[in-house]
């Protein structure tokens, strides 16, 4: 996980930012942290900050040999929409939108050179091949991928539910 939060670290790095990397937490600790309906509020530990800000949150699952990391990097306020969603009073989503607000930051805010998507995307491809010396690469789906995804979705997704919700048409 922190060889991961490295890259992270040095990508953010690279648009000019001081980031800081919160520290490991021993199983007390753990237990103490704050659980938030919008759990990107809240850093827990090796995720990354800025003046104590929140501005990157992933998440890491291992199997056997495998892992997946999954995450988000802010780089407009689009994310404080999310009192929007849930099903909140207004004095709740008010109170929500305050400590998103005071919890987290954004990478528009905080440097005055604005950053699009693409730009940040290559960016992090770019450290991403400096930081561990293989290359990513994007490409189309191979026939047997697409077999293979199609074989999951009617394992694992409901229809009916999606129909029933209005979801799927």
């Amino acid at each position: 996980y922190s060889l991961l939060a490295g890259w992270l670290l040095e990508s953010l790095q690279s648009f000019g930012m001081e980031t800081e990397l919160e520290p490991g937490l021993n199983s007390t600790d753990k237990k103490k942290l704050f659980r938030n309906p919008s759990c990107f509020s809240t850093a827990s530990e090796y995720e990354i900050t800025v003046g104590g800000k929140k501005i990157v949150g992933s998440a890491q699952r291992r199997w056997q040999k495998v892992a997946l990391q999954h995450g988000s990097f802010l780089i407009g306020d689009d994310y404080q929409k999310i009192v929007d969603l849930l099903n909140l009073n207004v004095d709740r989503q008010k109170k929500m939108l305050s400590y998103l607000q005071r919890k987290t930051t954004f990478l528009n805010e905080l440097i005055s050179t604005r950053f699009d998507f693409e730009t940040v995307s290559k960016t992090f491809v770019e450290k991403w091949r400096e930081v561990f010396q293989f290359n990513i690469f994007s490409g189309k789906l191979t026939e047997f991928e697409l077999k293979a995804a199609e074989l999951l979705r009617e394992n694992f997704v409901i229809d009916q539910f999606f129909i029933e919700h209005g979801l799927r048409g």
